[in-house]
């Protein structure tokens, strides 16, 4: 050692150091990747059951509403009060065929008389009488509560997910409506939003017959299955016991994280075991991939740490130092005063920027792990979202404007520029730089927007319908409008004062926005009492079916009018006008048509539809 120079003396001990200090960072490394493997298990089994939970109980409020709407039916309440079975189908045959064509997995729609018994079964009109109330342990406690109820339920070898509402006339219980939807759907719905493939495990003791040659799962047989990979499924029946796992490593090919739920009843009573597959191969690669990259690191380290210790090491460091205080300060500048936001490729945000919090009033523990859908506005996900991502996917890149949601439920827009993430040349997820348009957007919504009722203007209705006309010439199908003035409200103003008048004004828009359900649907206000709405249909009875049901709803409003010498509340006529793509002319044309119609339904005695 005395035969070394003070400098090889002192590499020789740094190297020392070096090696030994390498040896417990590895380790520390290894632990550290290892737990944070593990972690991302878990945050993978809480974000999984996190949108299990949120689809369910989308799906609940989802036919919840179109239960409300079918009982809330002019005549459907009357049918099942006087068990009209032929007049029930016909007034419920639409929104059935509707929900039918919406979801394969939608199976049934039943009405039920109060004492318990099957009244109608939409798909199997001939089938009714049975006492239903024996058979599903829902609708008994459906009977004895008298309240809405959602659940799993298992009858005649089939599981399913059932959503009942009790039906009251006059305050009276007179019945219940069923809607019945395969499990297979939330299967679906999971792999299509999500990207989460799964399979549903009914208990075997609930009577489902075997096939000797179906995969073992001890206490449960396969039921639903979307897994691409046979092996896998063959794999999780062979080597584990589904009736104790929670969450589970598999390794194959591949590696996957396995999560199982309970599917239980209303009694809590477990029927059947639904189980998501989330491929982790990539975590796996990488974390492998990191530890041998932070290994040639290190070596790398080591070799230039001795060249710098020989060449004024002390003083390169004080440069880094001096630089990463500068890159430090920038990057506090640029996170506090632009807004950006990066996600996954799952849509989970990884990254999101002070000034974006501070603009939707989120903390960036709330945002970090949650996907962005959740923070986009429903027109967005409804018309817009699946156009982002192909374009996204098309070129890379998408710009424009975007309306998202604030912690407080309130809404702000953005004008966000979007790019592809990479690393390691792969694609990774999305980078987004937004600026806020806000102000701009309100400022054009306020042009637009009539002042007391809160509905479209006379302004936004000339631009609007020359664009339906367009649109149904281009892409065929029916365009309605509708032309409707509020009946003698002249009269009423007088009788009743203007500040009541307005409030019969508003009420009246009120009950025009909440029929309309489809993004081309419109309502404005053309001036005075005189409205207007155009929608597409299609056909003329369509469309006659609809203009009946908005005026039903005015009806229902039941405002009090002494001076409408026939009914006694408020009410309106109608004019109605509706043309197909062939027969279209120019918008002039059409509202005049619509407008005389009006006119020809006032002079017929009010309250009218003149098609």
């Amino acid at each position: 050692m005395s035969s070394f120079s003070v400098k090889n003396q002192t590499l020789l001990f740094i190297s020392f150091i070096f090696i030994v200090f390498s040896g417990i960072l590895l380790s520390i490394v290894y632990v550290q990747k290892e737990n944070r493997l593990v972690q991302l298990e878990d945050e993978h089994y809480d974000d999984i059951k996190f949108m299990h939970d949120k689809l369910l109980h989308k799906e609940i409020d989802f036919y919840t509403n179109r239960i409300k709407a079918n009982i809330n039916s002019a005549g459907v309440k009357e049918a099942l009060l006087h068990k009209d079975r032929e007049k029930l189908y016909k007034l419920s045959l639409g929104r059935f065929n509707t929900l039918k064509n919406e979801n394969l997995n939608f199976t049934s729609m039943n009405f039920y008389t109060k004492e318990g018994y099957s009244l109608l079964k939409m798909n199997d009109k001939d089938f009714y009488g049975e006492n239903a109330v024996k058979n599903f342990r829902m609708l008994q406690e459906l009977q004895t509560t008298k309240k809405a109820l959602s659940g799993f339920e298992f009858y005649n070898e089939s599981l399913a997910f059932r959503i009942m509402l009790p039906v009251f006339y006059n305050e009276e219980y007179i019945g219940a409506l069923e809607f019945t939807i395969e499990p297979q759907y939330i299967l679906n719905e999971m792999d299509e939003y999500y990207n989460v493939e799964g399979v549903l495990l009914v208990k075997r003791k609930l009577g489902v017959q075997e096939n000797k040659d179906e995969n073992k799962f001890n206490k449960y047989k396969l039921a639903y299955n979307i897994l691409d990979s046979a092996r896998l499924l063959s794999e999780i029946s062979s080597e584990h016991d589904i009736e104790t796992i929670k969450k589970i490593r598999v390794n194959i090919d591949e590696v996957y994280s396995i999560y199982a739920f309970d599917i239980i009843d209303i009694d809590s009573k477990l029927l059947a075991k639904i189980v998501f597959v989330q491929n982790i191969t990539k975590e796996i690669e990488n974390f492998q991939n990191e530890m041998k990259h932070i290994s040639l690191l290190l070596l790398l380290a080591l070799i230039v740490t001795l060249i710098f210790v020989n060449f004024g090491f002390n003083r390169s460091i004080k440069n880094l130092e001096n630089n990463y205080v500068d890159i430090s300060q920038y990057k506090n500048l640029i996170d506090e005063n632009l807004m950006t936001l990066s996600t996954n490729l799952h849509g989970l945000i990884t990254e999101v920027s002070d000034a974006f919090c501070f603009i939707s009033k989120f903390n960036k523990n709330e945002l970090v792990g949650i996907n962005i859908r959740l923070l986009l506005h429903q027109d967005v996900l409804r018309n817009e979202y699946s156009q982002i991502l192909k374009e996204l996917k098309k070129t890379g890149s998408w710009h424009g404007e975007i309306q998202q949601l604030k912690q407080d439920g309130h809404t702000f827009w953005v004008y966000a520029n979007i790019q592809l993430k990479f690393k390691n040349n792969t694609i990774i997820g999305y980078d987004t730089v937004m600026h806020d348009i806000t102000e701009k957007k309100m400022n054009e919504e306020l042009m637009i927007t009539d002042g007391l009722t809160h509905i479209y203007n006379r302004r936004y209705f000339n631009e609007i319908l020359p664009r339906a006309i367009n649109s149904v010439k281009r892409d065929g199908g029916y365009l309605s409008l509708v032309v409707l003035d509020i009946d003698h409200f002249k009269e009423y103003n007088d009788m009743y004062g203007h500040i009541q008048g307005d409030y019969a004004l508003v009420e009246v828009a009120k009950a025009l926005r909440s029929s309309l359900h489809r993004p081309d649907d419109y309502c404005f206000r053309l001036g005075g009492e005189e409205f207007a709405i155009i929608f597409k249909s299609a056909d003329k009875n369509d469309a006659e079916y609809f203009v009946k049901t908005i005026r039903e709803n005015i009806l229902q409003l039941d405002l009090k009018h002494e001076k409408n010498s026939t009914f006694k509340i408020v009410t309106a006529s109608f004019g109605v006008v509706t043309l197909n793509s062939k027969t279209l002319g120019n918008w002039e044309d059409m509202y005049k048509q619509a407008d005389d119609k009006m006119y020809m339904a006032k002079n017929n005695g009010r309250n009218t539809i003149e098609f």
